[in-house]
């Protein structure tokens, strides 16, 4: 994600529209990839979680699902501006 997030700042610090940012899609990609990291690393953990329970587990299996819907919510972006930048050219 942390590539994923460097590459959006690069592209819009060079960028003065939306249809101007060209990594889009490749932000997009990086985060698609992180998305299936992160799902393995939900359900390993889950599966910890459901052997032995403390609420310090419970926690970070909460961080890890609030860092999942943030992820998501940053592929939704990146796909849409990939979308946008696909139409107008």
């Amino acid at each position: 994600m942390a590539a994923a997030l460097a590459l959006a700042i690069k592209d819009m610090s060079g960028a003065n529209r939306p249809h101007e940012l060209t990594l889009s899609p490749l932000v997009a990609l990086l985060l698609l990839v992180n998305g299936g990291v992160l799902v393995a690393a939900i359900r390993v953990h889950g599966q910890r979680l459901a052997r032995r329970r403390t609420v310090l587990r419970g926690l970070q299996h909460g961080g890890l699902w609030l860092y999942a819907a943030v992820c998501a919510l940053l592929l939704v972006i990146a796909t849409a501006t990939a979308i946008d930048v696909f139409l107008a050219r």
